[in-house]
């Protein structure tokens, strides 16, 4: 039998971390208002949450503005515990290697270069983008998302590291153009935490041009679970602009004939 000092003397009982995460309103169907809050709810129930949560991942559809009020309100609340924020929103690459102009129409976090031709990043999906403007059906990422950040990856990959070292010595400061995608689905992409893997497979060097293979995979829990295999054209930036002018005054005037 245990008397009072026996009880003091016992080794305190073992602190389990208690992690949730908090996804765009537009996901509710996929939060159980357990392990998985949708934003508003969260907000609503900050007080609460901040009692008994360690860590709170902010996973897809939400942006630097949801980040930000989430910070405010748990400092407002001066909660007792030291609660872990964990993100890659702040980590978005820069819009301009993109082709974006609006940084809530970035998909992806900056690629950190991994090993020879293979490069990773995350998927960072902000619910007011172009792609989640209509209405979101059902629990999973949709499939243009995924099409678009593919080709983000693409382009970060390319602005940010020199992909084919032959080519840029031939060609000099070059810009790839997609000019061919194909998308393979394994599984449904939920608004969680999605690693993105891009594998370059090199490109075939010509005179004036390139064409750069790369293969895209989008990972959840380990698991791959969509790929975009994509074939681009690399051309000198004069080169290029050359000939995109050469097509638009082409395209003007089979319109008006």
């Amino acid at each position: 039998m245990l008397t009072a000092t026996d009880l003091l003397d016992l080794p305190p009982a073992a602190h389990i971390e208690s992690t949730i995460y908090i996804v765009s309103s537009k996901f509710r169907d996929f939060c159980d208002g357990e392990q998985i809050w949708d934003y508003q709810t969260a907000l609503d129930n900050l007080p609460a949450i901040a009692l008994k949560v360690d860590k709170i991942i902010l996973g897809q559809g939400l942006g630097r503005e949801h980040r930000q009020r989430l910070l405010e309100r748990l400092t407002f609340l001066n909660a007792s515990r030291s609660i872990l924020l964990q993100d890659h929103i702040h980590q978005r690459v820069a819009k301009e290697k993109v082709h974006k102009v609006r940084e809530h129409n970035v998909m992806v976090s900056a690629p950190d270069y991994l090993r020879e031709g293979v490069y990773q990043a995350f998927l960072v999906v902000d619910e007011g983008c172009a792609e989640m403007s209509d209405h979101q059906t059902g629990e999973h990422v949709q499939g243009a998302v995924l099409i678009e950040a593919a080709r983000q990856m693409f382009m970060a990959c390319a602005t940010s590291y020199e992909l084919s070292p032959e080519a840029s010595a031939k060609i000099g400061d070059m810009q790839f153009a997609l000019n061919e995608m194909r998308v393979v689905f394994h599984n449904f992409v939920f608004p969680i935490e999605t690693r993105i893997e891009l594998h370059f497979a090199g490109a075939e060097v010509r005179e004036k041009t390139a064409e750069g293979k790369a293969r895209i995979v989008f990972f959840q829990n380990d698991k791959a679970c969509c790929e975009v295999f994509c074939t681009a054209q690399a051309f000198s930036k004069k080169m290029l602009k050359v000939l995109e002018t050469k097509s638009a005054r082409s395209a003007r005037r089979s319109a008006i004939h």
